[in-house]
């Protein structure tokens, strides 16, 4: 697999293989975290789009008509005055007939009640009508690609709050390959935070089933919180607060919660190991009815347990729910936070270690403890074929350019200890005080 991008927020370029494990190393604020977030999106698109059917899902109607329903004032009556269930008989006669009058009719009435008011904010009025205009060309062009790009509009807009170019970048641009040979199957272009649809080009192939991606582990305690949040673009309740969250915080939160309908513990040697390194497991309580650190059958509350523990666990419980494996693509920004120089270095193996049992993997670092970690281990697994390093370079006009540097790591591990280096004399500091 092949991931490139060009002139998106700090990124210049990027072009990035996906072969095994990949690490992308770099100071804060180089664009390490835009590729991971935009991989996620991307490969959360292709796997929530139908393609074998190349026929819009009825969800994605739906949901534009929920949508359009949410952000309405609730004196508004129009959409609000008859039932949800009205809107699915309107798709489904669609879909039986092919005749589109009733909900273009619909449609239209709403547009101009919507523009003759003036009661509505300039963004909330934007995202109406660009709802109304996604289920027009749902309507209008029946194929995977409108599906397509309606989704990656949909995470890219939760996933950077609609800011995706932000950094003097024009000519946007995203290309996805998988298979072998590495023939190109998915490419789009940004333009003003948007997806423009007639740069998006599909060709059919296998693809990846999921993606999740990991900003910290210590979400692990706010799960609850967590799942009454709302991304970007999801319906908020006028009379209910909802915190808003990037959409891989909450799809990671809804993952950990789906380990209460866990039926059983699956057991394999890297969860074994995990759970020998920790001294205990993650489990749902049925006494508590909540997710615990379980050490010697005692139950202990997440937000007790040290962060290092967590970031363990995270992979266990992922392992154990089979969200990721060879279709799931497991996306960590900067695992070695929250863990002691040890744990970083037993961390690094376990990554190591999934990858050579078909995981594929995209992490970011600025750890040389990490780096270290993961490039003798690659040797000892023999997975050093399967591993590519990349170290992100801002340039003088503030964009980073990636760079492959498997075969020079040294240049990754004079860049990570620079700011140590400068501060190693404190005998020299003293003679000249």
């Amino acid at each position: 697999m092949r991931f490139v991008i060009e002139n998106i927020n700090k990124v210049h370029r990027a072009d990035i293989s996906l072969k095994g494990l990949t690490v992308i190393a770099g100071v804060n604020d180089s664009g390490k975290s835009t590729v991971g977030k935009l991989l996620f999106s991307t490969v959360k698109a292709l796997a929530n789009t139908d393609l074998e059917k190349g026929t819009l899902q009825r969800e994605l109607l739906l949901k534009y008509f929920s949508s359009l329903r949410a952000r309405l004032p609730r004196d508004r009556q129009f959409l609000h005055k008859v039932p949800f269930s009205y809107f699915g008989r309107l798709i489904s006669d669609w879909q039986r007939s092919g005749d589109s009058t009733q909900i273009n009719n619909l449609l239209q009435e709403l547009v101009v009640e919507i523009n003759q008011k003036n009661d509505l904010t300039p963004r909330i009025k934007r995202l109406i009508l660009q709802d109304i205009e996604n289920i027009r060309a749902c309507l209008k062009d029946d194929n995977q690609e409108t599906a397509l790009a309606s989704e990656i509009r949909y995470f890219i807009e939760s996933e950077f709050m609609n800011k995706i170019c932000s950094l003097r970048t024009e000519g946007s641009m995203v290309e996805f390959w998988m298979g072998e040979p590495d023939d190109m199957q998915l490419s789009y272009s940004i333009q003003a935070n948007s997806i423009n649809r007639e740069s998006l080009s599909l060709s059919k192939g296998e693809y990846l089933q999921d993606a999740t991606y990991i900003e910290s582990p210590l979400y692990m305690h706010l799960v609850d919180a967590l799942l009454y949040s709302a991304d970007y673009r999801e319906t908020k309740e006028r009379y209910l607060f909802r915190s808003m969250v990037p959409i891989h915080v909450k799809d990671f939160a809804e993952k950990l919660n789906a380990m209460r309908y866990l039926s059983k513990e699956n057991i394999s040697p890297i969860i074994e190991k995990l759970v020998s390194i920790i001294g205990g497991h993650f489990a749902f309580d049925e006494t508590t009815r909540t997710l615990s650190f379980l050490k010697d059958d005692v139950p202990f509350s997440p937000i007790n347990i040290a962060s290092g523990i967590k970031t363990f666990g995270v992979i266990q419980m992922l392992l154990e729910m089979d969200a990721i494996n060879e279709n799931k693509i497991l996306i960590w920004d900067e695992p070695e936070n929250h863990l002691h120089p040890e744990w970083q270095i037993k961390f690094a193996e376990v990554l190591v270690e999934l990858a050579k049992a078909g995981i594929p993997i995209l992490i970011s670092t600025h750890s040389p403890y990490f780096m270290q970690g993961v490039r003798y281990f690659a040797v000892k697994h023999d997975m050093e074929r399967f591993v590519n390093y990349y170290m992100a370079d801002t340039k003088e006009d503030g964009l980073s350019v990636f760079e492959e540097v498997s075969d020079d790591l040294n240049r990754v591990f004079v860049k990570l200890a620079e700011p140590l280096n400068r501060i190693m004399n404190v005998d020299e500091l003293r003679r000249n005080k």
